[in-house]
């Protein structure tokens, strides 16, 4: 019996993967939950159900989303009761408190809790993900002194000698959401660069960003550099990944 429920599980594990390479994300779904009934106490695996609820509620219907977005405001929540200082759970958390509607679970008031609580717990990341909090309450253009403040403090700290130490406890798209905010807020260009040359790098079945957006990405930061050669082969490099890519 012992043995067959180990092949259970190596099963279930290997369709995880395969449903991941394939972006079936009910099959993730299915084989999450199946985790979770085995090893109902790791956050990790209530974390990674929450992300792939909320990316299948983008998926569906409006009509069929309220179940997903429920779903995983609840994953989330365990998360944190298992695990309160996790901190790509609570980034996380407070994105979907600030996106949703209260009636599935959103709350501005208690997004701002968890920035304060972040804040404490690591202040870097704290300030960003307060950024991020200005950014949805008050408009984009009040949150880039918030942002810049904070790519100029990790230009300061070194962060490009070392940035596997920033993101080893970070979510997998932490590097590139870094990126991308230094694009659109003209901050520090290096680094910029130094987190999308690390998730280019560390590039995995489990992103579920598309990577031509990381090429794009890196483009736009080499032409900021007026690196135009380089930049232009990063922009052939997104077309080759996907020749649609607008």
């Amino acid at each position: 019996k012992w043995a067959n429920h180990t092949d259970l599980r190596e099963k279930n594990r290997e369709l995880i993967k395969l449903a991941y390479v394939y972006k079936d994300y009910e099959g993730l779904i299915d084989g999450l939950m199946k985790e979770i009934k085995i090893n109902p106490k790791k956050a990790e695996l209530h974390y990674s159900l929450a992300g792939i609820q909320g990316i299948r509620s983008l998926e569906v219907s409006k009509i069929f989303a309220p179940p997903y977005l429920r779903g995983m405001i609840q994953n989330f929540e365990k998360a944190l009761q298992l695990s309160p200082q996790f901190i790509p759970a609570i980034e996380a958390y407070i994105e979907v408190l600030c996106k949703i509607p209260s009636l599935f679970g959103g709350s501005k008031e208690k997004a701002k809790e968890w920035v304060e609580y972040l804040k404490k717990i690591s202040p870097l990341d704290g300030a960003l993900a307060e950024a991020f909090f200005i950014r949805e309450t008050q408009g984009f253009s009040a949150a880039i002194p918030m942002y810049r403040s904070v790519f100029e403090q990790l230009q300061t700290e070194a962060f490009c000698d070392a940035p596997a130490v920033f993101f080893q406890e970070k979510s997998i798209n932490y590097p590139y959401k870094i990126a991308e905010m230094v694009v659109l807020t003209s901050s520090s260009p290096e680094v910029g660069l130094c987190a999308i040359n690390y998730f280019i790098e560390k590039a995995s079945l489990y992103y579920n960003l598309p990577m031509e957006w990381a090429y794009y990405r890196k483009g736009q930061l080499l032409k900021r550099q007026v690196e135009d050669v380089l930049a232009k082969s990063m922009f052939k490099k997104a077309l080759e990944i996907n020749p649609k890519f607008e």
